[in-house]
């Protein structure tokens, strides 16, 4: 039985005691005319068809080993999807474009590690092209996948360190790879601000600082990979990238140091403009995050 590496593990796999012949050509259906939501996913079997080298692959061609996309209403979980693999291929069937792109994430797993072997995207850990090639088959098997979990994050400290928009995009097309769907932007702390406002000095300090207009696209790049962004906005505690600007504002240190608000109308007042410029890049139903935490009562 050919040891399988899915990250994540799916909810259920059965996996039957024999292998299919790693196919020679393969042909790829309901992706053919991909509309806006499913573009990512074509883009996800397209870069599988580049990472195996003499296999002739298509959208729509004749090839005996299908990858097929279908429709199946009966999915109740929007996220989740089957994959069944056998002699004639695979099928994925889900009713939604998000668990289409899940489906497709683990298709690539599946092939990519039938194909290179264990060591696929591993350093060190390289399978010669003989070796390879004598051992390349396609487990059958059959998986019911839907997430155990809503929310599936990662966070990205912009608060303490700089981060430019190729590497977020870059960890945005990982955790959409790993199934995970929300980037959380910690978007200030008290070493920096890692957000340029207009109307505040605030981020002025920071070359790497994203912009409105960078992080509405950033916005609209993660919804492509099935991502949303939950941004994080300190709002009493470990704000001393704001105080930096802003000194009359600080009540006292944080519990580790830093600064925290005190506590007034005038705080008040610049959280409000801090929220103004930053809501408006999400999309309509969104979540953001308030740091309250770590703080120490004071009164202006």
């Amino acid at each position: 039985m050919t040891p399988l590496s899915l990250c994540p593990n799916p909810r259920h796999l059965e996996q039957e005691d024999r292998n299919v012949p790693f196919p020679t050509a393969i042909s790829v259906h309901g992706l053919a005319d991909a509309a806006p939501p499913d573009a990512r996913t074509k883009e996800t079997i397209q870069n599988l068809l580049e990472q195996l080298p003499g296999v002739r692959g298509d959208f729509g061609g004749d090839s005996p080993y299908r990858i097929e996309f279908i429709n199946d209403p009966a999915i109740t979980h929007a996220e989740g999807y089957t994959l069944t693999s056998d002699v004639g291929g695979i099928i994925v069937a889900t009713r939604t474009a998000t668990g289409r792109f899940y489906g497709a994430q683990t298709v690539y797993q599946l092939l990519t590690h039938a194909f290179h072997h264990a060591g696929f995207g591993r350093f060190g850990s390289k399978v010669s092209a003989g070796v390879a090639a004598a051992g390349r088959v396609v487990p059958a098997l059959q998986i019911e996948d839907e997430p155990r979990f809503a929310i599936r994050s990662f966070m990205a400290d912009l608060g303490r360190a700089p981060f430019s928009v190729p590497l977020l995009q870059r960890l945005i097309r990982i955790m959409a790879h790993l199934k995970l769907n929300t980037l959380h932007l910690h978007l200030l702390d008290d070493e920096l601000c890692g957000f340029r406002f207009e109307r505040l000095p605030l981020g002025s300090e920071n070359p790497w600082a994203l912009t409105a207009t960078e992080l509405r696209e950033l916005v609209a790049y993660a919804r492509s990979y099935h991502v949303a962004i939950l941004p994080e906005i300190e709002s009493w505690a470990h704000v001393h990238s704001i105080i930096y600007h802003y000194p009359h504002l600080r009540g006292t240190a944080g519990v580790y140091g830093g600064s925290s608000f005190g506590i007034g109308e005038a705080t008040y007042a610049l959280l409000e403009k801090i929220y103004d410029e930053i809501v408006p890049c999400l999309e309509d139903d969104a979540a953001v995050h308030l740091g309250l935490d770590e703080a120490i009562w004071a009164v202006l």
